[in-house]
């Protein structure tokens, strides 16, 4: 999991719960967007029957399945109808969907490389940038991308949040225009100063910009200077990302198409511990898009979108349980989770 053991054990209590669940546990909510087909170069999925309104819990009782202690689970299945238009029929249990009662470790990473591109794309530039910083030393930044999701570098997602810059990336990019209603930002992995981002050149091609430093001295509403975010927020991030071609242009990221196949590349490479359910639920040939967690001591994570191949059903799929419930099989119980969920949604 590459970078996320090593992510500073914070003890994160009382986290962010900006939105009030207005349904019981397992609710299922439909919702809507016209979109153009052909995600990622690929053709519409077809299914005209949405399935079943029974609610997850009740699936899972019904499979004599217990979800562990403390865990929260939210899903989706992706529709797309016969004019192209999307539709996600969601599920949630245990903490549902927008609870926020855990640290969200490493699987924040998208959000943050996503705000770095968007910064990038306001001056003109993709993610084939190079940065230099003061001390001379410089990288592209889709190379920070990459160590960031494929390998979980916690120094690289340090970066990432100086080039977003701290107070740009809370107050602009994690907006709810964005998908994000209940982000917030502001925690190092690495023990770089986040909140205080050096002047940047920038150079893509023949351009070059100069970047002035910018410091923030923002207080947000997150304990402990610590990182919140939502089970349904991470997703969003991965769902805009992997469906962006079939997303109507309000929904779609202010990033480059290069940048999105990058993105969609470092997520399809990431071990992530749902992929073994995920294979035993839907066949090895599953692709899953994803980005796990995990805090040592609080909570393992595992976020993202799983393609079913042989069918091209599409589910969003984001867990989370306490590491004091995960018991010896420890973040890999997530796997059995998603195998649970997958099956339950499938039938």
């Amino acid at each position: 999991m590459g970078g996320d053991r090593w992510e500073p054990s914070v003890a994160v209590a009382g986290v962010l719960v900006a939105l009030v669940l207005t349904a019981g546990l397992g609710a299922l909510v439909v919702r809507t967007a016209a979109g153009a087909a052909a995600s990622l170069g690929r053709g519409p999925v077809v299914l005209a029957a949405a399935p079943s309104p029974v609610a997850l819990p009740e699936r899972f009782r019904a499979a004599g399945y217990t979800l562990p202690r403390g865990a929260s689970v939210y899903a989706a299945q992706v529709l797309t109808s016969p004019g192209g238009s999307l539709r996600l029929v969601e599920y949630e249990a245990g903490g549902g969907a927008n609870g926020g009662d855990f640290w969200p470790a490493s699987s924040v990473k998208v959000m943050v490389a996503l705000g770095a591109l968007d910064f990038l794309r306001t001056l003109g530039f993709t993610g084939a940038a190079t940065v230099q910083w003061p001390s001379g030393w410089s990288t592209s930044v889709r190379a920070l991308i990459n160590d960031a999701i494929d390998d979980s570098a916690n120094d690289a997602y340090d970066l990432l949040v100086q080039i977003a810059g701290l107070d740009r990336l809370n107050t602009s990019f994690l907006s709810p225009a964005n998908g994000f209603s209940d982000t917030v930002i502001q925690r190092s992995y690495a023990g770089y100063d986040i909140h205080s981002s050096p002047q940047l050149l920038i150079t893509e091609g023949p351009r070059s910009v100069t970047v002035p430093a910018r410091s923030s001295s923002a207080v947000y509403d997150c304990p402990q200077w610590g990182n919140c975010s939502t089970l349904h927020d991470m997703a969003e991030s991965i769902r805009r990302v992997i469906l962006h071609d079939e997303l109507p242009p309000a929904q779609r990221f202010n990033v480059d198409r290069s940048d999105i196949r990058a993105l969609a590349g470092a997520l399809l490479a990431a071990e992530g511990w749902m992929d073994p359910g995920v294979a035993r639920a839907l066949g090895i040939r599953a692709r899953v898009y994803n980005k796990p967690g995990f805090a040592s001591g609080l909570d393992c994570l595992d976020v993202g979108l799983v393609e079913d191949v042989a069918t091209r059903r599409r589910f969003v799929l984001a867990m989370t349980v306490p590491v004091a419930s995960a018991g010896d099989q420890g973040c890999e119980v997530l796997a059995g989770m998603a195998e649970a969920v997958l099956e339950a949604l499938v039938t």
